[in-house]
């Protein structure tokens, strides 16, 4: 909370939504206080979980949620960030969020990048870096070559290193705990977390297939960087290996190469781009 306050202490106002889902310790608590202590929104939605028993199936209910709130009561907004609150943005910087403003492409989405190695490969979509799903993947390849080596080979090699000086990497879906949505964006697709076939799958996939369907366009800005959650880091020395290499390469090539923020518009550096004001963060607990 603190370091993505600091992060946006450059726009002139915040507003905060809090969603949150069965959380079982201290957490509704804290987050009514931390809303009346500083003039922010709290809403919950109880226990999801005897209901909706797949993870996915929640965070695709809550963040559908969020998306219909900024639809419903945040009209008057014209950028939307999400964060995460697992750990991941502690420490993003003031640099990092304004540095979307920065660039030239014609972005409607900006995702964070890891400088220790990008994590968030269930929900990245790439022709040529993760065209698919993953974890699907993972499961074809475990009864051919084990466990170890199937997650090496779905999830820990394309677990690739991005310097902060190289340009924005279009995809057809990225998150990595932190993404800055332009409102029409936000508001055009739906989060579904689970198959026909009630198999889980990335919320955040469906949700971008529909941005991209209306000709919305998704970057990895690797100049925003959070931080990696340690049940997401590459154990294995094959893992390890691969982020040492793709390093090695990132460099070389350069030497030739989450909380939701509503905003209203000021012109920034860039002239090209119009830069928020007004925030409004939300969260989702779950």
């Amino acid at each position: 909370m603190k370091s993505l306050t600091a992060a946006c202490e450059g726009f002139a106002a915040t507003e905060c939504l809090i969603v949150e889902s069965d959380s079982t310790d201290d957490t509704v608590a804290n987050a009514v206080d931390a809303a009346s202590r500083n003039g922010w929104r709290f809403e919950t939605l109880g226990a999801l979980r005897d209901r909706m028993p797949e993870r996915t199936a929640r965070l695709a209910h809550c963040r559908n949620h969020l998306r219909d709130l900024i639809e419903s009561d945040y009209a008057h907004v014209d950028y939307v960030v999400l964060a995460d609150l697992d750990g991941v943005n502690l420490g993003v910087e003031r640099a990092a969020i304004e540095s979307a403003w920065s660039r030239s492409e014609p972005w409607s989405v900006m995702t964070a990048n890891q400088e220790d190695g990008y994590y968030d490969i269930w929900a990245l979509r790439h022709p040529n870096w993760c065209p698919g799903d993953c974890w699907a993947d993972y499961h074809a390849m475990r009864s051919l070559i084990g466990k170890e080596a199937a997650r090496d080979f779905a999830v820990h090699s394309r677990q690739i290193s991005l310097s902060p000086r190289l340009p924005p990497v279009e995809c057809d879906s990225a998150f990595g705990g932190l993404a800055i949505y332009t409102r029409d964006a936000a508001l055009a697709g739906r989060y579904v977390g689970l198959t026909t076939d009630g198999n889980e799958v990335c919320e955040h996939v469906s949700f971008h297939a529909g941005l991209r369907r209306k000709g919305h366009k998704i970057y990895i800005n690797p100049k925003l960087v959070n931080r990696t959650q340690e049940e997401h880091r590459s154990r294995t020395k094959f893992a390890k290996l691969t982020q040492r290499i793709s390093r090695i390469f990132t460099w070389s090539r350069l030497n030739l190469w989450e909380i939701i923020y509503f905003s209203e518009q000021t012109r920034c550096a860039n002239p090209n781009r119009d830069r928020p004001a007004h925030l409004t963060w939300s969260f989702c607990f779950l």
